[in-house]
């Protein structure tokens, strides 16, 4: 998508329909890696479910916690676990961190 500039003000935001990826190409869905999985994932992913599988996919979570990733992975069918950020925000399928 391609942002329309108006003198003095930022470019047009996407529109609900559409969302920009960083490439500036129109998505149909946001792919969401999660850093932290306790309380904090825990409320994001509650609030994201209604999303899942139309607007958002969540592919994967990161902790310092493997066994609580783990136990959130399970809880909320995230397919990929890890402990390394690094690991996490590199991979293909993320779009973007959610920090919980």
């Amino acid at each position: 998508m391609q942002a329309v500039l108006n003198p003095g003000a930022g470019p047009t935001p996407p529109t609900r329909t559409e969302t920009a990826s960083p490439g500036g190409k129109t998505v149909d869905m946001v792919r969401i890696g999660m850093v932290g999985a306790r309380f904090g994932a825990t409320v994001h992913l509650q609030n994201l479910a209604p999303l899942r599988g139309t607007r958002v996919q969540i592919t994967g979570i990161c902790s310092q916690s493997r066994e609580s990733a783990e136990a959130c992975a399970r809880r909320f069918d995230i397919p990929f676990v890890t402990t390394d950020l690094a690991a996490l925000l590199d991979r293909k399928d993320v779009d973007a961190v959610d920090l919980c």
